[in-house]
């Protein structure tokens, strides 16, 4: 279980005090010692909650992580479907098997397509990147930190883009399956989120095969250090701020 601040709201976060439990059982603790003793305790018992880590309450850094995931898969859809159908396009064409007969290896034609796609996605990520860091979106998060997680997920949605290729012959069938099996490829993200506290790491691992659902993991950790007022940086890249907890960002 995962907070963003301390629990001290009163009577869910205190029910030890609250429900007078803690009252029942020092009343018994004592009663078994003044059995065994044959004396009275005198002094009494003070209590105080655990100190809790330095933390910053902003709640629309935690609505933005769950929000960023979506926007950029709407927002994504038409270049995805547009960089699949320009791949289709030129199989259907039979253009590819003529480069081949020039003498064009696969993975410099490969290579190619990866160039021409990085080209119009980066830049939208780099920008991304520029607004939630200079708008004061993310505060606390290393700027090359967050290039390269953003560049990582353009790069993913890129080989991704490549992989659904190869199940289509003809362009215009492949831009409308493109852009549906991308968006469907979001929807395990919402499972992961809504039942954080019951995936196991090795579930998430498999999740994160999925561009878009390991985007939104990846938000959703760096939203977490943020709220500790640290955010993600070099040094804890490896680290979880959940107890028992082995996923990282890395995997992400």
């Amino acid at each position: 279980y995962f907070t963003y601040a301390p629990r001290t709201s009163v009577p869910l976060s205190t029910k030890y005090h609250s429900y007078t439990f803690i009252y029942l059982q020092n009343a018994i603790e004592r009663a078994i010692i003044s059995a065994h003793t044959g004396t009275n305790l005198s002094y009494g018992i003070e209590t105080q909650q655990m100190p809790y880590p330095c933390w910053s309450s902003d709640q629309f850094v935690k609505s933005i992580s769950r929000m960023l995931p979506l926007l950029m898969v709407l927002s994504w859809i038409f270049t995805v479907s547009m960089n699949v159908k320009d791949i289709v396009q030129e199989k259907e064409k039979r253009l590819k098997e003529i480069m081949k007969i020039m003498g064009l290896k696969d993975s410099v034609h490969w290579f190619t397509w990866f160039i021409l796609c990085t080209t119009a996605m980066i830049l939208t990520a780099i920008l991304l990147v520029l607004l939630l860091k200079f708008g004061k979106i993310i505060q606390f998060s290393n700027i090359f930190v967050l290039f390269v997680f953003f560049i990582a997920y353009t790069f993913a949605t890129i080989t991704q883009c490549f992989l659904i290729s190869v199940f289509f012959n003809r362009a215009n069938l492949a831009a409308c399956g493109a852009g549906i099996i991308y968006f469907l490829l979001y929807l395990p993200y919402t499972i992961v989120i809504n039942y954080d506290a019951q995936i196991k790491t090795w579930q998430r691992v498999i999740a994160c095969l999925s561009s878009t659902v390991s985007f939104g993991i990846g938000c959703d950790y760096i939203a977490r250090f943020e709220g500790m007022a640290q955010g993600i940086q070099w040094f804890n890249l490896n680290k979880s701020m959940k107890p028992n907890d082995n996923f990282t960002v890395l995997y992400c």
